[in-house]
Formats: C-alpha cells, sequence, structure tokens
C-alpha cells in the first residue's frame, strides 16, 4: 500500500508542475503585444525599407514634397542691365540660369563682353546683375570700382535683395555737372579714378549739356551709361 501511496504522490506533484509550468506559459504570452500580420495590399504604404508605416509618416513625406515644390516654384525679381538689348527687372524662378535671364532681356549687345559672363551661372536670390561690355573691362579697370565687383561667378554684380533698382526721382539724382567725388561714386559702377575723370572732363575740356555727353569721358561707354542714365541729370 505504501508503494501505492509514493506512486500516487508522485504523479499528483508531477501533475501540479505542469499546470504550475502551463499557467506561466499562458501568463507570458498574454503579456506580450498582440502580433498583426497584414497583407502587402492591406499596407498604408509600401517603400523598398519597410513594408508597414503609419499615417504619420505618410503626412510627413507629403509636407517635405510640398515644401520642395514650393521652393522650386518661388519667383523673385532680378534686375539685369549693361551689354543686353532689354535692361529691366525680370520675375524668375530659384535655379533659373544666366542664359535663360539674357534670354529674357533680349539677349547680348554686339559689344558684350562674352568672355567675362558665366553664362550658366544659377540664380537663387533677388540680385541686380551688370552685363560688361568690352570697354568695361579693359586691361586697366578701374580698380576703385567698389561697387561694381566681379565675383568668383565671373558676373559683375553690385547690392542684393535690398537694392534692385535705383531711384529716378529727381531729388535723389546725382547732377553730372555739379557733383564732387563723393556723390559720384554713389552712381553704378563709378569708383573713384572714374568720378576723378568727370570730374576733369567738366573742368578742362566742357560741361555735360546732356546726360549722354558724360560718354566722352574716358572709361565710360555705352554699356555703363545704361547702368547709370537713370541716376543722373544736367
Amino acid at each position: 500500500m505504501k508503494g501505492h501511496d509514493t506512486k500516487r504522490i508522485v504523479l499528483i506533484v508531477v501533475v501540479i508542475l505542469a499546470v504550475i509550468v502551463s499557467i506561466f506559459r499562458m501568463v507570458a504570452v498574454l503579456g506580450r503585444e498582440p502580433i498583426v500580420i497584414e497583407t502587402l495590399s492591406s499596407s498604408p504604404c509600401i517603400t523598398s525599407e519597410t513594408l508597414v508605416c503609419g499615417p504619420s509618416t505618410m503626412n510627413s513625406t507629403e509636407i517635405t514634397e510640398k515644401d520642395i515644390t514650393k521652393v522650386i516654384d518661388e519667383q523673385f525679381p532680378v534686375y539685369i542691365c549693361g551689354s543686353v538689348l532689354e535692361p529691366g527687372v525680370y520675375d524668375i524662378s530659384r535655379g533659373t540660369f544666366m542664359y535663360q535671364l539674357i534670354d529674357l532681356a533680349g539677349g547680348l549687345t554686339e559689344d558684350a563682353a562674352v568672355n567675362h559672363v558665366n553664362q550658366v551661372f544659377m540664380i537663387v536670390e533677388p540680385i541686380s546683375i551688370y552685363i560688361p561690355s568690352s570697354d568695361d573691362v579693359s586691361e586697366t579697370p578701374d580698380q576703385s570700382d567698389t561697387s561694381l565687383v566681379r565675383n568668383e561667378n565671373d558676373i559683375y554684380v553690385w547690392g542684393g535683395s535690398e537694392v534692385l533698382v535705383e531711384s529716378t526721382t529727381t531729388d535723389s539724382m546725382v547732377n553730372i555737372n555739379t557733383a564732387g567725388r563723393e556723390e559720384l561714386m554713389t552712381l553704378t559702377g563709378v569708383g573713384q579714378a572714374t568720378a576723378d575723370s568727370i570730374i576733369q572732363y567738366r573742368d578742362t575740356v566742357a560741361r555735360f549739356t546732356r546726360i549722354e555727353d558724360i560718354m566722352n569721358v574716358p572709361g565710360i561707354k555705352t554699356a555703363r551709361f545704361e547702368a547709370i542714365k537713370h541716376q543722373i541729370t544736367i
């Protein structure tokens, strides 16, 4: 009888242990988050990196694409003058190339310094651009013309987004018959040397009877005159 009782006790203990182990396994499984299996067709979106992505990911992607499109389509004014047939202000898109802007301005004049114009310069912000003539880029240019700078992209520019077109009111125009050096140097592309040449010409040769006479001054030709003709008076 004792042998049967011992076997019975052992059997009961084994059963109890098996039940306890089963309970622990069930608790462990219930404690985990449910596994959701989705087919590719039911997934919100599929990419090469992840099979399933939530709505938040889709929204952020859409916003980014809209922002990029907005930047690309954004237009701003650019002022181009000098050796172009139709100088003026043009609205262009970010990323417009110089040759495209020149086409808008009617193309280059015959005396344009073509070798000094970077046709594939990309324009990304409002700016004033002066296309020089062959006379403007002589071997001995006026190095004091700090308002007209040839930058690393081989383009003559001045000002920036704050200054696109000079005022053309009479009060703000420079009288080339009476202006001193400092006032003359406020003109686009006129530095100290050119200002002194203007003063010397009117003092030793003749006073200006019309604004076009300023082209008689050494260093001032058609292209430079086009850049300042709306800024000067007599």
